[in-house]
């Protein structure tokens, strides 16, 4: 701060008669107060004069704690300005938060497994022989001329896709898929039986007998629901629904006496239908990296049964005797695959981003 520096003045005065001063001719005024009055007595002075010098003073002393006061400040502004800067610290960068996984919105994936018919009996069962000689296919089977049933299991690659809905409440998760897979299976088996006892020669019975029966499952679709719990990255559900597919039964049967000319009856039918039913499973499914998803599922199947039915009458001989015979097979399966899903995430608020 500022030291203002203090100087003495000499003041020439003179004196009166009665020892007291007096204003001299020459005055000193010393930061704006004559010097030379100011020596004169109080007393001795008019009150006007006292007056006007008070203000005067007044004055004087407000100029001065103006003065000091601004030589404060400007002091101060200046001790400020030579102090180290301390800036405030760089907003750190804005991160912006981990989306919460969910399993709600749309997906689509592929998938690929194994699969094997359930049922592999495959019933044969005739109806009543007409003619005057009970010698058809229930003469046959009586016998023991002809088979009464025949095993065919179904096995094989299956492929397809996959599409549906999921929405997350909590913890659990609750959709819907549909699905269509090509099973390119096809299994076909025959059996040959001979009369062990051979009949007379009134043909009360036939001495041989042949089945065969084709099994083929062209494609296989499911449109299910599916009821889960989350925990975290891993789903595991149960699911259920309605199943359907086409399927063909080929069955042909021949039985017959040989003798000379050959007598015989043989019968062929195919059918072609498209199967509804149910499909029932579980499965477990893991989501992995973005949007991506992987899973194991088993699902069982249910057609219901499919049949074909046969019949003729023997040729090279008279009257017409014959009969019928019917191939019936339960269309079911078990399926084991595994997939990959793309989730789509509709219904998931997207993550706000901060921009500076």
């Amino acid at each position: 701060m500022p030291r203002f520096a203090r100087s003495a003045v000499r003041v020439p005065v003179t004196l009166a008669e009665d020892g007291l001063p007096r204003r001299c001719d020459q005055s000193v005024t010393v930061a704006g107060i004559p010097v030379a009055e100011s020596l004169i007595p109080l007393s001795h002075k008019p009150k006007s004069r006292l007056l006007e010098q008070s203000k005067t003073g007044d004055s004087m002393l407000h100029k001065r704690l103006l003065l000091a006061v601004a030589t404060t400040c400007c002091a101060g502004s200046a001790f400020a300005a030579d102090l180290p800067s301390r800036a405030a610290p760089p907003p750190a960068p804005y991160t912006s938060p981990v989306p919460v996984s969910t399993w709600t919105g749309f997906y689509v994936g592929v998938n690929a497994g194994g699969t094997f018919s359930g049922s592999s009996l495959i019933a044969l069962t005739p109806s009543t022989d007409f003619g005057p000689f009970p010698s058809g296919f229930a003469s046959a089977q009586a016998t023991g001329a002809y088979p009464t049933s025949l095993n065919s299991r179904r096995t094989g690659f299956i492929g397809g896709g996959q599409a549906g809905f999921n929405y997350q409440f909590g913890m659990f998760v609750a959709g819907f898929e549909a699905d269509i897979q090509a099973l390119p299976q096809r299994t076909s088996v025959s059996a040959t039986l001979f009369n062990p006892a051979p009949p007379p020669a009134n043909f009360a019975a036939p001495v041989f007998g042949t089945a065969s029966v084709t099994r083929r499952l062209d494609y296989l679709g499911t449109a299910r629901g599916r009821l889960g719990v989350a925990f975290g990255p891993a789903l595991v559900y149960a699911t259920g629904g309605l199943a359907y597919g086409r399927t063909d039964l080929a069955y042909t049967g021949t039985i017959g006496f040989p003798i000379a000319p050959t007598v015989f009856l043989t019968g062929s039918s195919s059918t072609s239908r498209t199967s509804l039913g149910y499909a029932l499973g579980g499965g477990v499914e893991y989501a992995v990296w973005n949007n991506w998803s992987v899973k194991a599922e088993y699902l069982y199947y249910n057609l219901g049964r499919h049949s074909t039915i046969i019949g003729g009458s023997f040729t090279n001989f008279a009257p017409t005797t014959g009969g019928f015979s019917t191939a019936s097979v339960r269309d079911d399966g078990h399926i084991l695959r595994v997939g990959l899903n793309y989730r789509f995430g509709w219904g998931v608020p997207a993550p706000v981003v901060a921009r500076y």
